[in-house]
């Protein structure tokens, strides 16, 4: 009875009843209420596992819906073209899907390319390489590199593309990547015509150029000529100019040079000899900064310009001093002619000592000659005529006039080395007449 008294109701007994009768009916009771009791037992932590599982299939639900957002955000979304397409069966290449980037690369809708393959966009050559292009993906390798495809509009356009297996619900596709670079080819063509031009022009100069670290060391070189270098070219780059064979005025010149290009920035040009197998030489040294610590110089054999400058200052020399010491009175001027093409005036552009010493114009250069005698249309009209005949032709003339605005007799020849030029020698000849 104690045992009963922790049961819930199970039935009623009807009275008369024995002991036996009741033990019985209070140890089926018992027995009884153990199996409803395991039964929920059994049944409570079946439904929590239930109420769990059921949990965790809405967060993994969530989950999913979750990650299928964000890929097909990033699908959309994304700036290179995404295909899908399957990789084999007898639709083997027929896309599957195609993100926004994709459609606006080759200019179909959506509609029209999920009826295509992406043997359809290829060009003629590369559609024989698609059978080992779909084998290497089934074997699972990812595949890249550079094609050219066709556009809606038939035009041609290079792509760069990387391509790998997707497998999905037993079947098998390939998801693939694809970039238009007409941009970046454009760029990299102009790159190497930039670099050819580059490349030819440098060859084309017969400049030695030099890249030269702060403190002198050599790390690279172009030069048309090896023989114009004091060092081997084989071990020139890393050598110091200190012992590139300059002179130690020359080498102080050099570095100093290269201190200033890099502390201002701006260009540095000088002059230097070198002493070489053939002799000695003299080069003209630029140099620009590079940035960091480094310098370009761009170096010019000036050998054969000295040469002929030191020549052309001889040969001047010479003339000068022919032209100051000869007996003649001589005059190189410009004729002036008014609107009519009559001369109306000339100019002195150089004069020498005879002629200072004839006419007494001593600071005669620069000026015209009615500035230096204001009456001579009046007192020579015929010089007008006869040195505007001269430098109009260039026919030269002689002749003898007596000069009366220094009441002389001169003896004249007139030249002329280029039009509206002349010269005039001349020397007194008055005791002679």
């Amino acid at each position: 009875v104690g045992r009963a008294a922790k049961t819930r109701p199970y039935r009623y007994i009807v009275k008369p009843w024995n002991e036996r009768e009741i033990q019985t009916e209070i140890s089926i009771a018992l027995y009884k209420f153990a199996l409803d009791e395991a039964f929920r037992k059994e049944h409570a932590e079946l439904e929590e596992w239930l109420k769990e599982r059921t949990e965790d299939l809405r967060h993994a639900d969530r989950e999913l819906r979750r990650s299928e957002a964000w890929y097909r955000l990033i699908f959309e979304r994304s700036g290179e073209g995404i295909f899908i397409f399957e990789a084999e069966g007898p639709d083997r290449g027929r896309f599957i899907d195609v993100n926004a980037a994709g459609l606006a690369i080759h200019g179909y809708t959506r509609d029209e390319l999920l009826a295509m393959k992406i043997t359809d966009l290829d060009v003629p050559e590369n559609v024989e390489g698609a059978p080992a292009r779909f084998e290497a993906v089934l074997n699972g390798e990812w595949i890249r590199g550079e094609m050219d495809q066709v556009k809606k509009d038939g035009t041609v356009f290079p792509i760069d593309y990387r391509a790998g297996l997707l497998e999905h619900e037993g079947r098998k596709y390939v998801f693939t990547f694809l970039r238009d670079i007409s941009e970046r080819k454009a760029a990299e063509r102009a790159l190497r015509e930039s670099e050819l031009r580059s490349s030819t022009l440098l060859r084309a100069i017969p400049d030695m150029m030099f890249i030269i670290a702060r403190d002198g060391t050599y790390r690279d070189f172009r030069v048309p000529d090896e023989s114009d270098l004091a060092v081997p070219a084989d071990r020139i780059i890393g050598t110091n100019i200190r012992s590139s064979g300059f002179g130690r005025e020359t080498t102080a010149t050099i570095l100093d040079h290269i201190a200033r290009a890099l502390e201002t920035g701006e260009l540095q040009v000088f002059e230097y000899g070198l002493d070489l197998p053939q002799g000695v030489r003299q080069y003209e040294a630029r140099l620009v900064t590079l940035g960091g610590d480094e310098v370009l110089g761009i170096v010019r054999d000036i050998t054969s310009r000295r040469s002929a400058e030191d020549a052309l200052r001889e040969s001047e020399e010479k003339f000068r001093t022919l032209f100051e010491t000869m007996l003649e009175g001589f005059a190189y001027c410009r004729m002036i002619y008014d609107d009519a093409g009559r001369p109306v005036d000339w100019e002195y552009l150089d004069t020498n000592q005879r002629f200072r010493e004839l006419t007494g114009l001593a600071d005669i250069k620069g000026k015209r000659v009615l500035e230096a005698i204001p009456d001579i249309r009046e007192l020579a009209p015929e010089l007008f005529e006869l040195y505007g005949r001269v430098a109009a032709t260039g026919n030269p003339e002689r002749f003898a006039i007596y000069f009366k605005p220094l009441t002389i007799w001169l003896r004249c020849s007139v030249p002329s080395p280029k039009r509206v030029y002349f010269g005039a020698v001349f020397d007194d000849s008055t005791g002679q007449k």
